[in-house]
């Protein structure tokens, strides 16, 4: 673990660290875009270096960076995890990393689709797919209110106001647990990136 960096920065196209957090982003952006912004990153300090996360901002992003921290209590094989660290690291608040005893039981299906999360909605999928478990919608419609939902619209959730699940609103099991009206895709490439490095270093 103690390989493991973080670092928040300026972006400028001739630091290592920049070049480093650019060419992760290379396939998918125009990368001169993003100099003069900040960007935060995460990898692993081996030759060549590895990127576990890389974030950019337009100002200074003043969270604390704990990365390393929040690590100590993982264990190096538990991959569910690593997956949750990696995915929502910075962004999710702290509370997703544990089991929160007011959050109530839905019912089985819920509490096993939201179980890999200690009870919180944080992936795309999980949203899609409680959506399409209590609702008429079917796959497409559901990840559209998701998309509506992370884009922050106000109506959302319009489509499913009515529906109940046991007698509790849809709506406000979504609300409890979507902690940021936020979900994530997961990034397994990471996870796997940083795993491999904990126990095969």
């Amino acid at each position: 673990m103690n390989k493991i960096k973080e670092s928040s920065f300026r972006i400028e196209s001739k630091r290592e660290l920049s070049k480093l957090l650019l060419d992760s982003f290379r396939e998918s952006h125009d990368v001169v875009e993003f100099e003069g912004n900040w960007g935060h990153i995460v990898y692993v300090d081996t030759e060549p270096k590895q990127v576990i996360i890389a974030s950019v901002y337009i100002s200074r992003n003043n969270r604390e960076l704990n990365f390393c921290e929040i690590l100590k209590d993982i264990e190096p094989f538990d991959l569910q995890k690593l997956l949750l660290l990696v995915t929502t690291y910075p962004s999710y608040p702290d509370t997703v990393w544990h089991k929160d005893l007011t959050l109530k039981k839905v019912n089985t299906k819920i509490d096993m689709l939201l179980q890999e999360t200690n009870g919180w909605i944080v992936y795309h999928h999980q949203l899609e797919k409680l959506i399409q478990m209590t609702t008429n919608c079917n796959f497409a419609e559901a990840r559209t209110i998701r998309k509506r939902s992370n884009a922050k619209h106000q109506d959302a959730f319009d489509k499913i106001l009515n529906t109940k699940v046991d007698g509790i609103d849809l709506i406000s099991i979504i609300e409890e647990r979507l902690k940021l009206r936020l979900t994530f895709s997961p990034n397994y490439e990471a996870a796997y990136r940083l795993f491999n490095h904990l126990n095969y270093k």
